[in-house]
């Protein structure tokens, strides 16, 4: 009961900078399961259909799987993002947790840098 209790309070809360960690397992595990279950259903159900398997079915599938690999992940990525932080975009993240926050542009830099530095008086009010 306490490490559910545990565990809860460190996903709602976003602590221990968890959430990069579980949004990328998220990622890595729906990726590896869909890419395993496509190729399985490429290959059996072709080989059903033609009657055979052979090394020219695994090539057509390995490129099938690998044209859609990418697609498919942005995809999961988004519904990941969506699970984990709301669903900002992975550069633009604002949640506690995430560390992937687009850095500042160097105007700001510059402009910030660029302001007087309080003086003493101002400091203390």
């Amino acid at each position: 009961m306490l490490a559910v209790a545990t565990g809860g309070a460190i996903l709602r809360y976003h602590l221990y900078d968890i959430d990069p960690v579980i949004n990328n397992s998220l990622v890595f595990g729906a990726m590896a399961a869909l890419v395993t279950g496509g190729y399985a259903v490429i290959v059996t159900g072709v080989g059903r259909l033609v009657g055979g398997y052979g090394t020219l079915l695994s090539l057509l599938a390995t490129g099938l799987v690998a044209v859609a690999f990418e697609p498919l992940r942005q995809r999961v990525q988004r519904l990941a993002d969506r699970v984990v932080c709301g669903g900002e975009p992975l550069l633009t993240r604002r949640c506690p947790g995430c560390r992937h926050i687009s850095p500042p542009l160097p105007v700001d830099c510059l402009t910030a840098s660029a302001q007087p530095s309080p003086t003493r008086s101002e400091r203390v009010r």
